[in-house]
């Protein structure tokens, strides 16, 4: 008897799951911003967008599946380099940043939807009242990890995806032809400019901590060899692309449409706030709340859920559900004290951890001998030197002296030195093999 298949209907709910995890308040916010800064570039910039918002991601579910978890595939290059990065990964993603922030995004368009400003007397009271219900509501959803495709497949997913069809819809009521000219840098390197944009969804590094989640799901559904559940993720990994690439699309789209009529807006979540009011008047509000709520409220659930998970591998004399409701309850206190200060930390952290998951997920599709160990080490210390010294430069304000290398001037300094990194590991390890011989 052949090891078992999923069904078609199976299959795509596990592609509406992985798209509820990673569609969250950043994969909402930044197609408009760059459609409105991208104008006559929006095609160049969006490829780029996509390859680190899209492709990435799904490179990075595969990975993980084939290695067995993130820790497996990092130990490639040593165990302490694995336990390091992974902690870092899973907290930067999770309860530092990432989490606190899907509560806090949601509640900014529902203070927005019910006219409550941060000046009003109980605007801290509702903020936290939200949050306490916003929270405990993910806990709830995120006490059987192995059970999300019932939850957010089968119901989160398909309302998320009908909210954000009738703003798209709505927005052809103020269509109209036209082009507008690309700002800054998005005239001289468009791509570029996408390809770093894509950084910010996040979601290159979160494939890495949703990938097992994902696996638990699919095991769930009856798939048990490995193989399988690798050929599983694939297919419903492309599902989520799928619906990815067209949500951003019509998100670009409409963020052309408000860039037209609203030149100036300062974000993404401004120009949404204002072209759904203008289309669908005090239905609007609400109706960009709900879209807001629910992609953060299915992020928020993907994230605690694959934390958890990792937190009780490693320190197991802690139950998964104590390990939700501590990250749960530590996103609860950021997100209502100090999570703009935090939030300023993203950029440099995400120019850190960038890079070397980039490096990994593309290493993960190499065969691997034994003595490759030797390539991913010089190319992860490559990589991370490079984007350090970017970093310290820019937090400095001081000139980097990595600049004269090619790339750097379109923010991929680290390219550079991981390219050479793999051409002395090959030398090296073709040195070796010979020498063997």
């Amino acid at each position: 008897m052949g090891e078992k298949k999923l069904k078609a209907r199976e299959t795509i709910l596990l592609g509406l799951t992985i798209f509820s995890m990673f569609f969250g308040a950043g994969n909402l916010i930044f197609p408009p911003f760059l459609a409105l800064n991208a104008g006559e570039n929006l095609m160049l910039s969006l490829s780029g967008f996509f390859l680190t918002a899209i492709i990435l991601p799904l490179l990075g579910l595969i990975a993980v599946a084939k290695s067995d978890g993130l820790d497996n595939l990092a130990s490639r290059v040593s165990p302490v380099f694995s336990l390091v990065l992974t902690i870092a990964i899973y907290l930067s993603i999770g309860p530092c940043l990432a989490i606190p922030r899907t509560a806090s995004t949601s509640f900014e368009m529902l203070a927005n939807a019910v006219n409550i400003t941060a000046e009003d007397n109980l605007y801290k009271l509702f903020r936290s009242l939200y949050s306490v219900v916003f929270f405990l509501t993910a806990i709830i959803i995120a006490r059987n990890p192995e059970k999300l495709t019932k939850k957010l497949g089968k119901v989160l997913c398909p309302t998320l995806l009908a909210l954000i069809l009738i703003l798209f819809l709505g927005s052809f009521k103020l269509y109209t032809p036209f082009t507008t000219n690309a700002n800054g840098i998005y005239k001289t390197n468009p791509f570029s400019q996408g390809f770093l944009d894509g950084y910010q969804t996040m979601d290159a590094i979160a494939s890495l901590v949703f990938g097992m989640v994902i696996v638990l799901n699919a095991k769930a559904l009856g798939i048990e060899d490995k193989n399988s559940v690798v050929m599983e993720e694939v297919k419903s990994g492309i599902i989520a692309a799928i619906l990815l690439a067209t949500v951003y699309s019509s998100l670009a789209f409409i963020g052309r449409i408000s860039a037209y009529y609203w030149p100036n807006s300062k974000n993404g979540t401004e120009m949404l706030s204002v072209i759904t009011n203008e289309i669908f008047s005090d239905f609007g509000s609400a109706l960009i709340a709900a879209i807001f709520i629910i992609a953060c409220l299915n992020t928020c659930v993907g994230l605690i859920t694959s934390c958890a998970n990792y937190f009780n591998k490693l320190f197991n004399k802690i139950s998964y559900r104590k390990w939700t409701v501590a990250f749960a309850l530590i996103s609860l206190i950021i997100s209502n004290a100090g999570l703009d200060r935090i939030i300023s930390l993203s950029s440099p952290i995400l120019s850190l951890l960038y890079p070397l998951v980039i490096v990994l997920i593309i290493f993960s599709f190499i065969p691997y001998k034994e003595d490759m160990r030797l390539m991913y080490i010089i190319t992860e210390a490559l990589t991370f030197a490079s984007s350090a010294i970017e970093v310290f430069s820019s937090l400095m304000g001081i000139s980097n002296p990595l600049s004269p290398l090619p790339f750097s001037s379109v923010g991929l300094t680290w390219l550079t030195p991981a390219l050479l990194g793999v051409l002395i590991s090959i030398f090296i390890i073709k040195s070796r093999r010979k020498s063997a011989e």
